[in-house]
């Protein structure tokens, strides 16, 4: 192995088995720095070091020690305050040291300071970490830095030398030892070969002589030319051993140390300062060539060891190197070599990033992490943000954006979800009562501005905790002393309550108190412990039902002094108030103790393995967390010493049954094979003693770990989606598909938002639609008409129902100077069937028309003043529909609005419906109506939705109003989108307008009057507060203000008739009878053609009969000629058959028969 790191994690069994781990990451550590003054302390174990400057221009007075068997650093402390650097307003680099083993100090000389160069002693006692300044007698020694040093223990005495160094005036060529036992200064005789003036050079000692190597020779034509020398203390005189064929490369803010002869030269910058020498360079001092070589290193593929302005020591056979800048960076972290070693290996020590140590800060849970804010470090208020990874056990330092706390202390902090709240507390010029909220996912501070002066004064001390959008205060130390005021501020509209309390049941005033909300019970507020007015610790435990607005005492008993604690936290799990530590009238305590509600006994059921109290404390999974707090030697409380060590006490280790076992899983974490395992990403858990976490529901997501509560679901950014439950992530929608924020899917088909109308349909005179009813009614009846008459027709043929309904029985005459007969004929029966239906479909005709345009219409826009006298009030019903798109809140409870849906309303008049809500989809339809509204000027709907989960990627809004036209409304819809990427969701309401003129209807032939609105809009819609999904932590509640501008004008509407009934049946009448008239007209002519064809036809008939008769005579007497002829000569035998009468009579019958065949035919 090339080298080592070396990280020891301890673990206390102690008292009822419980499971306390200390990480050795959280042990206090030294801040990054160089030129420090570092020694080694044999007779403890450890290596010591002071002051030392970092790159931001901080200058340290601190002592630091870190103990070889623990491998832990800390930090001593003074216990008469008096240090130099409260001496000297200053702190010091760039100096001198030694450990006086004979009077077991730390001792410190000159250096750098603000003030400019010192060259005072300070020393500080190991044991009894008590400062005390040495005067120097002797020779002057000049104020200086870039010194070298070194010390040697001699009979009864140390020595310490001092040499060169950067005066005043100039760069120094002087030595001096100073014995430590009288102090007294001695500068060394200038002689021999002189090394001449230094600045950072090294000097150690060994064998009655003090060797120098290393340093910038100001004043020499090559300052960075290697060198080496020795000084002869019996001789008093210097000699230069540098041999020029073997030396080392020159590095400047090198160090050297000697261990067994060897003298070792460790990097440092070269002198070009483009980088550092790396290379270690040895020397034997007892080669009389003093030739330098290059020592074979363990293999530093990391360049662990490469820089300079370092610290270092040595320790029995080991040589410590601390600090220094590598590369720009100045650092924390050391490296052990083994001098013995060969090649040379060193153990790797890293730096373990951690907080300062500090007291009265505040450590709570937010997203998986807990994070440490603010503080004291002896005196100094910081503001600094670090937070711990539970899973991987280690410190970040955190640098956040947004406006950022003062410094403060006291101050009081809680957590919900990934939101930290911090208020008031002790800043650098008093107290203070500002509120802060801090988003651990967009890394960003805000500051709440109170939207009213009602706040609560500035204070130190209070407790808070946060719940949904809510935050509870209570007590603190203000000006005027203790207070026992519980304010509460929402979140939402950012205004302070002062809660009405009934304090005679209550904690009283209270100060370094412990408050939370019930897990099980938003509505209760728990307060405990804390320092009453006495200044004693107080062993009260409250609640305060925020509903009843009630204090309910759960007990408060007699002072005892094993269980009453001051500066502790409470924290409440499930029946147990556990708390650690703590001060017990002014005496620190290291019990580890809870309150059980149900038997109201305390229980000290496990010791720390040292005192805390004053520290920042906090609960999770199925661990109590404690980090820094105030310091104690022995049973002394150090109160303005502050610790940083971080535990981690298991109280499920306790249990033998985990399942069973009092102390439960804190929400956000569950138990698994009895251990407390924190919530996957994509679920959360809001309560204790769970065996699994709820999923988020599908188009949100969570990547964290740990969530506390479904707001920790944050919805799908747009372009996004999530379609199950319990996921950490979300996808990307394909091109071109619709996806906004909390979308559960994607559609290919993306909606348009545009505005659009509905009016009341322009009045016009001579409508279409009444000739399309009239043409429509007389193509149905004329349909009709001729189906009777093929009809009657057909029935008529063997029976005279057309002659009886003739109404033409005058008009059948067509003989001059014959008297009228009054006949029914077929033809006027079928005649008057026509006339009938013609009649019928002008009557319909007619009264459709005088129905449908009979009516004229005038319009008028007048001031509304004018129409004060004529209408009090314009009414209508007034219908708003609200689409929340994709609404991330419950839309819906058993069928109606969720009881987070709200809305206020102002200037109207009216009765309102209560509102009726639906799902559809992802979208939620929000359905208001006002009944006989009236809307007064500067009217408005404001919609409150209070879930903590809601928020919108849109609203639609569709406002309908009655007009006055009858039968007719007046609707206008319009949109408003969020900026790509963000969502509704915040304090600052969005705002849609809508212009509403008052319209007034009368109809002047019915008297009817009758008022309403036409809806438009009266400009573009305004945003409210959008913001990323990842900022929705910061956000609380989803407003909408709808906001009605009612026009000053008025719109009246006036219909009157074109005719009156009278000469609607009038022109009936005339129509009917015309269309008499003219059918009988028609009849006429129809018949008498018809007469006129009989007659031609019975000419010809008679005609023809004429000619048949003749033909027929003809043919008679042809025969009679014919048989007479065959009967005279026929011959006289034949002559028997037919006599001459018989013969007569034949042609008689036969001329008689002709003649009637002939008369019929004339007929």
């Amino acid at each position: 192995m090339n080298f080592l790191y070396a990280l020891v994690f301890l673990t206390y069994s102690v008292s009822s088995d419980i499971e306390i781990l200390r990480y050795p990451s959280t042990d206090p550590q030294p801040d990054p720095r160089k030129f420090i003054i570092m020694n080694g302390v044999f007779s403890h174990n450890y290596f010591i070091f002071f002051g030392g400057y970092n790159n931001r221009d901080d200058i340290y007075s601190d002592i630091w020690n870190f103990d070889l068997s623990t491998k832990r650093w800390s930090q001593a402390f003074s216990s008469n305050g008096n240090n130099p650097s409260k001496s000297y307003l200053v702190a010091r680099y760039n100096g001198g040291g030694f450990w006086n083993y004979l009077r077991d100090e730390y001792c410190i000389w000159g250096g750098m300071s603000i003030r400019g160069q010192l060259n005072d002693l300070w020393c500080f006692h190991l044991t009894d970490f008590l400062w005390r300044e040495v005067e120097v007698s002797g020779d002057l020694i000049k104020p200086r830095y870039r010194i070298g040093y070194t010390n040697w223990n001699e009979t009864s005495t140390v020595m310490f030398a001092i040499f060169g160094g950067i005066t005043i005036e100039h760069t120094s060529s002087d030595l001096y030892i100073i014995n430590t036992t009288s102090y007294e200064a001695i500068k060394q005789p200038y002689q021999g070969d002189l090394p001449g003036a230094q600045e950072g050079a090294n000097i150690f000692y060994s064998n009655g002589c003090i060797y120098m190597v290393g340093g910038v020779s100001t004043y020499d034509a090559n300052p960075y030319a290697p060198k080496f020398f020795r000084y002869n203390i019996a001789d008093q005189k210097w000699e230069n051993k540098t041999n020029p064929t073997n030396i080392y490369k020159f590095r400047n803010y090198a160090q050297a140390r000697v261990n067994n002869n060897i003298l070792y030269l460790f990097p440092g910058q070269k002198s070009d300062r483009s980088g550092n020498e790396i290379s270690i360079w040895a020397v034997s001092l007892l080669d009389p060539d003093f030739a330098w070589y290059e020592v074979q290193v363990a293999n530093d593929v990391n360049g662990i060891i490469s820089r300079h302005s370092y610290g270092i020591t040595r320790v029995g056979t080991d040589l410590f190197m601390f600090g220094g800048d590598m590369n720009g960076e100045v650092r924390n972290d050391f490296v052990k070599f083994n001098l013995s070693s060969n090649p040379l290996s060193f153990t790797y020590f890293p730096t373990f990033l951690s907080p300062s140590q500090r007291q009265y800060h505040s450590f709570t849970l937010v997203g998986g992490y807990l994070y440490l804010f603010g503080g004291d470090h002896e005196g100094t208020k910081l503001n600094d943000l670090w937070r711990w990874d539970i899973a991987n056990e280690q410190w970040q330092e955190i640098t956040p954006g947004g406006t950022i706390p003062d410094p403060r202390s006291h101050h009081a902090c809680s957590s919900y979800g990934d939101v930290m709240a911090v208020f008031g507390g002790i800043g650098e010029f008093g107290y203070l009562n500002d509120v802060f909220l801090y988003n651990s996912l967009t890394n960003v501070w805000y500051q709440i501005e109170s939207a009213s002066q009602i706040i609560p004064s500035i204070r130190s001390g209070a407790c808070l905790d946060i719940k949904d959008s809510e935050i509870a205060i209570y007590g603190g130390k203000t000006r005027s002393g203790l207070s026992d005021e519980l304010w509460i501020l929402d979140l939402g509209s950012q205004l302070f309550t002062l809660v009405d309390s009934d304090n005679s049941n209550g904690p009283g005033p209270l100060y370094l108190s412990s408050c939370r909300f019930s897990s099980d019970h938003p509505h209760i507020f728990y307060v405990t412990n804390g320092i009453t007015t006495t200044e004693d610790p107080s062993n009260g435990f409250y609640s305060f039902n925020l509903t009843k607005s009630k204090w309910t005492k759960i007990y408060h008993g007699p002072t005892n002094s094993l269980y009453d604690r001051a500066d502790i936290k409470t924290f409440k799990v499930r029946s147990r108030y556990i708390y650690i530590g703590g001060d017990i009238y002014n005496t620190p305590s290291y019990s580890i103790t809870y309150f059980n509600t149900t038997s109201t006994e305390f229980v000290n059921f496990a010791e720390l393995p040292e005192y805390i109290y004053a520290a920042a404390q906090t609960y999770f999974g199925d661990s109590y967390y404690t980090n820094g707090g105030g310091k104690t030697i022995g049973n002394n409380l150090r109160r303005t010493i502050p610790t940083g060590v971080l535990l981690k006490i298991n109280l499920l280790s306790t249990c033998e049954d985990s399942s069973n076992c009092g102390w439960k899983c804190s929400p956000g974490s569950y138990l698994s094979e009895n251990s407390c395992v924190s919530c996957p990403a994509g679920t959360y858990q809001p309560y204790f003693e769970t065996t699994e976490c709820d999923k988020c529901p599908p188009g949100t997501y969570y990547s964290g770990t740990a969530a506390v509560t479904i707001i920790q679901c944050y919805p799908c950014s747009e372009g996004t989606y999530s379609s199950e439950y319990g996921t950490g992530y979300c996808i990307n929608c394909p091109a071109n598909s619709y996806c906004p924020a909390g979308s559960t899917g994607y559609s290919f088909i993306v909606p348009t938002f545009s505005d659009s109308s509905i009016q009341p349909n322009l009045f016009k005179e001579g409508d279409s639609t009444a000739s399309n009813y009239s043409s429509y009614v007389s193509i149905a009846l004329g349909i009709f008409g001729v189906l009777i008459i093929i009809v009657l027709i057909i029935i008529a043929r063997n029976k005279d129902i057309l002659v009886k309904i003739d109404l033409y029985s005058a008009q059948h005459n067509y003989l001059l100077d014959v008297p009228m007969i009054l006949t029914k004929t077929k033809v006027g029966g079928l005649f008057s069937v026509i006339f009938m239906i013609l009649a019928i479909i002008v009557i319909a005709s007619t009264l459709i028309n005088f129905a449908e345009n009979n009516t004229v219409e005038t319009k008028t826009l007048v001031p509304l003043v004018v129409m004060d006298e004529k209408v009090s009030v314009y009414k209508t019903d007034l219908n708003v529909t609200l689409t929340i798109i994709n609404y991330g809140g419950p839309c819906t409870d058993e069928n109606k609005c969720a009881d987070t849906i709200g809305f206020t309303y102002e200037y109207f008049s009216g009765a309102w419906d209560d509102p009726k809500c639906k799902s559809n989809g992802r979208d939620c339809e929000v359905f208001l109506s006002c009944i006989d509204c009236v809307i007064d000027p500067g009217a408005y709907l404001l919609y409150e939705f209070t879930n903590r989960s809601s928020f919108a990627s849109g609203f639609t809004t569709n406002v309908t109003s009655n007009s006055s036209v009858p039968n007719s409304v007046s609707s206008y819809k319009t949109s408003l989108l969020p900026t790509s990427q963000k969502v509704f969701r915040g304090e600052q309401y969005s705002s849609m307008y809508f212009d509403l003129t008052p319209s007034y209807y009368q109809n002047m032939d019915s008297g009817l009057d009758l008022t309403g609105y036409h809806i438009s809009k009266s400009k573009d819609s305004e945003k409210g507060t959008e913001y990323l999904t990842s900022e929705l932590a910061m956000s609380y509640n989803l407003y909408l203000k709808i906001l009605f501008n009612r026009n000053s004008n008025c719109l009246i509407t006036t219909r009157s008739s074109k005719q009156t009934v009278l000469i609607l049946i009038s022109g009936l009448l005339g129509s009917v009878f015309g269309v008499m008239g003219a059918i009988g007209g028609a009849m006429s002519f129809t018949e008498g053609q018809l007469n006129k064809m009989k007659e031609r036809k019975d000419r010809i008939r008679f005609r023809e009969s004429i000619a048949y008769g003749s033909d027929m005579i003809k043919s008679s007497i042809n025969a009679s000629i014919f048989l007479k002829k065959t009967w005279e000569d026929e011959p006289t035998s034949n002559k028997g058959i037919y006599d001459d009468e018989l013969f007569e009579m034949d042609l008689s019958n036969f001329r008689r028969q002709s003649l009637a065949d002939g008369k019929n035919i004339h007929q």
